[in-house]
């Protein structure tokens, strides 16, 4: 079987339409930059755009894997910070979570190679033509809910033996580590993988499937995914309200927030807190408060929430416990002013 390359090997990246380009770079966690010597003899680095993702092979001999990069570094920071663990309650580190990266790199190469096949047999009662089969891999790169390759955990150990593993390990919180999970896992990141590479390898016929998508989207809700402007904050709640609320009908989110109001809440609180110094702090007590009114999910984890948060840009590393945020008087007035 031939391996899988690199997602921008033999990509004349010249020839990507910006509107697609930018948004497969979206996903990056790392820019271009220039460095120069400036006026005091001092070296200066100047930062441009994104960089496309997918840029390291995770190889495991027979099994390998690629997945964005910003996803593997949480996971690896979690890692080393103690908070997974087997189903028998044993916590991993980097050599016993091998076996679980071995499978999902099998998930991963089985997601890609079946993925064309499942595009061309889309069922449907009509033959499925070209436009369709590339609307097929658009939806798998873009929307409210990708399967990106996002690492996945459990909550299968009982609440007492989280509380004993907890206090033994000085932790805040436990994920468990499954098989099933992890090859699933893959799988979607083996399958979005691929529906890249068929779209830079065919940007011509996705250009206008990504123009009219993305270009809607943007002018309906393009100021949830920017910084609050403090100035006439009032005013710009308003634009935003009657910009997302007439296009959102139903829950977009249904496996994180409980209702279509919860997620409404999470997206005015997105356009409060914006993106700042401030993330970790701001969004660890999104987290914390909207599960304490049963507005997300009770089994939704922490890393499952900073995945979450990437959708909108939002990078953080860890969610801080609820004793360690600060100004919460500060924050709860905030939420309960947009509650």
């Amino acid at each position: 079987m031939k391996k899988i390359k690199h997602l921008m090997n033999g990509i004349n990246t010249a020839a990507i339409p910006d509107i697609i380009y930018n948004e497969l770079s979206r996903h990056g966690n790392k820019r271009s930059f220039t460095s120069f010597v400036n006026d005091k003899g001092e070296l200066v680095k100047e930062f441009g755009k994104l960089l496309p993702p997918f840029n390291a092979l995770f190889d495991y001999g027979d099994f390998y894997f690629f997945c964005l990069e910003k996803q593997y570094e949480i996971f690896e920071y979690f890692l080393k910070e103690g908070n997974y663990f087997d189903e028998n309650g044993n916590q991993l580190d980097k050599k016993t979570i091998i076996p679980f990266l071995k499978e999902y790199a099998k998930g991963f190469q089985n997601g890609y190679y079946e993925f064309e096949e499942k595009v061309k047999n889309h069922k449907s009662i009509f033959t499925t033509s070209n436009d369709q089969m590339a609307y097929n891999v658009f939806t798998k790169v873009y929307g409210f809910f990708i399967d990106n390759g996002a690492f996945t955990f459990s909550t299968f150990l009982d609440l007492e033996k989280n509380e004993l593993l907890k206090k033994k390990y000085n932790i805040d919180f436990i994920e468990v580590a499954t098989f099933d999970l992890f090859y699933k896992s893959g799988f979607g990141g083996g399958e979005f993988y691929k529906a890249w590479e068929i779209i830079l390898n065919n940007p011509t016929l996705f250009k206008s499937i990504f123009e009219e998508n993305i270009k809607s989207r943007e002018n309906s809700n393009s100021d949830l995914m920017k910084p609050s402007v403090k100035e006439n904050q009032n005013e710009n709640q308003q634009i935003i309200k009657e910009k997302v609320e007439p296009d959102i009908i139903e829950n977009p989110y249904p496996r994180i927030f409980t209702s279509l109001k919860a997620f409404n809440l999470f997206n005015s609180l997105l356009s409060e807190f914006g993106s700042s110094k401030e993330n970790v702090a701001n969004y660890s007590f999104v987290f914390h408060r909207m599960k304490r009114d049963n507005l997300i999910f009770d089994d939704y984890q922490q890393t499952q929430f900073i995945y979450f948060l990437l959708e909108f840009n939002i990078n953080i590393s860890r969610i801080k416990p609820k004793s360690q945020l600060g100004k919460i008087e500060l924050r709860e007035s905030i939420y309960n002013a947009i509650k």
